[in-house]
C-alpha cells in the first residue's frame, strides 16, 4: 500500500526514502528481583529521546 502523494509517513519528507536523526539518546533500565522461591520480577524499560523536539 503506498502512500497517498503529499502523505508524510513516519515524519520522512515527501520526496526522501530516510529520515535521520542526529541529536538522539537511548535509555535502558532493566530489573530482576526474586520475589519468593519460585516467584520472580523482570521489568525491561527501553526510551528513546529525540533532543529536537524534547523542548
Amino acid at each position: 500500500m503506498r502512500p497517498y502523494p503529499g502523505e508524510v509517513v513516519y515524519g520522512v519528507p515527501v520526496g526522501r526514502r530516510v529520515r535521520q536523526e542526529w541529536l538522539s539518546a537511548q535509555i535502558l533500565g532493566n530489573l530482576n528481583k526474586d520475589i519468593a522461591t519460585n516467584l520472580n520480577l523482570k521489568l525491561l524499560y527501553l526510551g528513546f529521546v529525540n533532543y529536537e523536539t524534547l523542548a
